[in-house]
């Protein structure tokens, strides 16, 4: 097989494992110590699963005993849920932050989300997910989110 072929598995790999929906990559031990960036309030612009529907919010990403607790408010609605790092693999063994959010009234399916994040120019962090309800069907069109860490 000639390398580019072996480099377009790979690629299809990682992004297949990265999917809101299929199995969970190993989660990585880590401390809030060791990724301080990532806790704060976050301004939140997204858009719903299988919709055109978009929505505006906030969270509160904070470390509470070993693992990041996330305080969402979207439309008026709050919501809690837990956070962790995991490695999916692949050449540049880039980490995501993958959320799960709990069922509540109006959203009867849990909320989950995977997550890259950067530094702007700001040093403020900045998340880019992929949302979706529950385990991911295949013709389910994910959503999209974005937060944008609020310096106070």
């Amino acid at each position: 097989m000639s390398a580019f072929k072996w480099w377009l598995f790979g690629v299809s790999f990682v992004l297949s494992a990265v999917d809101v929906g299929v199995a969970q990559c190993p989660q990585v031990e880590a401390s809030g110590e060791d990724y301080p960036f990532l806790g704060g309030r976050y301004e939140i612009v997204g858009r719903l699963p299988d919709s055109d529907s978009t929505y505006g919010g906030t969270v509160e990403l904070r470390w509470r005993e070993g693992a990041f607790v996330a305080a969402r408010t979207v439309n008026g609605q709050a919501t809690r849920g837990t956070a962790w790092l995991q490695n999916c693999g692949g050449v540049d063994r880039r980490l995501s932050l993958r959320f799960r959010y709990a069922r509540t009234e109006r959203d009867p399916a849990t909320l989950n989300m995977v997550c890259t994040w950067s530094i702007d120019g700001d040093n403020a962090t900045r998340l880019t997910c992929k949302t979706g309800y529950g385990e991911r069907q295949i013709n389910q069109r994910l959503g999209i989110e974005a937060l944008f860490q609020m310096i106070e």
